[in-house]
């Protein structure tokens, strides 16, 4: 008999039992085992635990006996706004190494209901986990998108940080755009621009001044019916100049499950190559 069955069908006194816990016992104990996932939870733009943006990162040896739905399901139970696949690429058919030529690999992000084609802090995360566990033993990693866009990833040294990431991908394409019809969430702020991505379809607004995105009461009912028509809404603005900021921004993503990417606030640093 397993431990499972005994535990289903011994019965404790009667005086020492809750009456429901009598009946409880009557019913088999289930349960259910998944295949053991190498995972780490990562906190990006942070060097403090449980910090700025949260990203579970899960490696994978093989993806290909596996469907959009398990990916989806995974990523619901680690509850995190982002969720990214790592799988080595082999080349010449052999297996993962461990050597300085090993350094690509495929990359998959999922919300909890989604797929998303682009996560710039999920993959940040993704990086810094195969660095400190040492799976790559160069300064840089590529990572291969289903989009078919190429990330690389690559420690720099910074004067302030000490070493750190930085991302770098061939920008989307950008045109004009119109403004999304969200009147309760922008509620009469001044609009000075608005620009649209292609092919991801994110729009960026750009208000009049920091301090009216921070005073932004988005409405989620409003933002998620806009789902089909923009991926990620990010409304910006320039910073006051005695902040010591250049800008302030909020990002929105519900129609992908993520009402608002990292509401706690964070700083980064923006370097854009001439």
């Amino acid at each position: 008999m397993s431990t499972a069955d005994r535990a289903s069908t011994q019965r404790p006194s009667s005086h020492s039992v809750d009456p429901q816990m009598k009946i409880m016992s009557k019913n088999p104990i289930k349960y259910a085992l998944v295949n053991f996932i190498e995972h780490f939870q990562v906190d990006a733009f942070t060097d403090k635990p449980f910090k700025e943006n949260p990203a579970a990162v899960c490696m994978l040896e093989d993806e290909d006996k596996r469907d959009d739905g398990w990916f989806i399901r995974v990523a619901a139970e680690f509850n995190a706004p982002i969720t990214r696949f790592l799988t080595p690429i082999r080349h010449n058919n052999d297996a993962y190494n461990d050597s300085e030529s090993d350094h690509h690999f495929n990359i998959r992000w999922f919300t909890s209901i989604v797929e998303v084609n682009l996560c710039g802090h999920g993959t940040l995360a993704a990086a810094q986990y195969l660095f400190t566990c040492g799976l790559v033993k160069s300064d840089k990693i590529e990572f291969l998108t289903p989009s078919g866009i190429n990330l690389t990833v690559k420690k720099i040294l910074s004067c302030r940080h000490g070493d750190t990431l930085g991302i770098s991908k061939v920008l989307n394409n950008v045109y004009n755009g119109d403004i999304p019809n969200i009147p309760l969430t922008l509620n009469g702020v001044s609009i000075l621009n608005v620009k649209k991505t292609v092919p991801l379809g994110d729009v960026l607004i750009e208000v009049s001044s920091g301090q009216s995105v921070i005073d932004l009461k988005p409405n989620f009912h409003e933002l998620q019916e806009r789902k089909g028509r923009e991926r990620v809404i990010c409304i910006t603005g320039k910073a006051p100049e005695e902040s010591g900021f250049d800008f302030i921004s909020r990002v929105f993503a519900p129609t992908v499950g993520v009402l608002e990417a990292s509401p706690r606030g964070r700083v980064f640093d923006l370097h854009l190559d001439e």
